[in-house]
């Protein structure tokens, strides 16, 4: 921003012999060297207050980058806890279908035997109600078990989802985070450099008003 600016600096003999100049030279010098010094000043202040406003970017991309970080933990764990739950669901759905199956299975051979036997007697009859309560009650849980794993499913994509645009956040704020530190590295060089300048045109305007009292005396 400040580096392309061409300031028109006292030549350099001039900050150490005036012995050549005369007076209205020595005095045209002065203003010269007042008027790039309080330029100097002018540009001086603007780089502080750039640099000042890059710090204060600075402060609000840290403290957004420091939230993303304590979000991205948290993510993390509801993610992991989400995966675990989702497992644990999928195997109890899993142990359901295999009993399913079973009472299914028992379910079938008791009325194939009673068939084939004819059996009517009380007790078997009740064993069949049994079965079939037994069967009624295993679909029940199986479906509860499914409507959870499909719950489940989608809250562990919809984390991995957060988690994914919370990456992609962190990234770009980290991206400019970086831009910044540069732009502010590069303000503090300019404000050195500047700094630099400012003192030597005050020693250039210093020993000239020294040489103009000593040529006045």
């Amino acid at each position: 921003m400040y580096n392309n600016l061409k300031i028109p600096f006292l030549d350099r003999r001039s900050t150490t012999n005036f012995n050549n100049f005369s007076n209205s030279e020595l005095e045209q010098r002065l203003q010269e060297s007042e008027r790039i010094k309080n330029e100097l000043e002018i540009r001086m202040r603007r780089l502080h207050e750039d640099l000042n406003a890059k710090c204060q970017d600075e402060k609000i991309l840290n403290s957004k980058l420091y939230e993303l970080e304590r979000k991205n933990v948290v993510l993390a764990t509801e993610n992991k806890e989400a995966q675990r739950k989702y497992e644990l669901e999928l195997e109890n759905r899993r142990t359901f279908e295999r009993n399913l199956d079973e009472v299914q299975r028992l379910l079938d051979n008791e009325r194939q035997v009673k068939n084939q036997m004819g059996v009517t007697n009380r007790e078997w009859t009740d064993k069949l109600i049994s079965l079939e309560r037994q069967l009624n009650e295993t679909n029940e849980k199986l479906k509860i078990e499914l409507d959870s794993n499909i719950r489940l499913k989608k809250q562990h994509q919809d984390i991995q989802k957060n988690c994914t645009q919370l990456e992609r956040s962190y990234n770009d704020i980290h991206e400019k985070y970086q831009e910044l530190i540069a732009i502010k590295l590069k303000f503090e060089k300019d404000i050195i450099n500047q700094q630099a300048n400012f003192e030597q045109e005050k020693t250039a305007k210093y020993m000239a008003l020294d040489k103009i009292q000593e040529l006045e005396g």
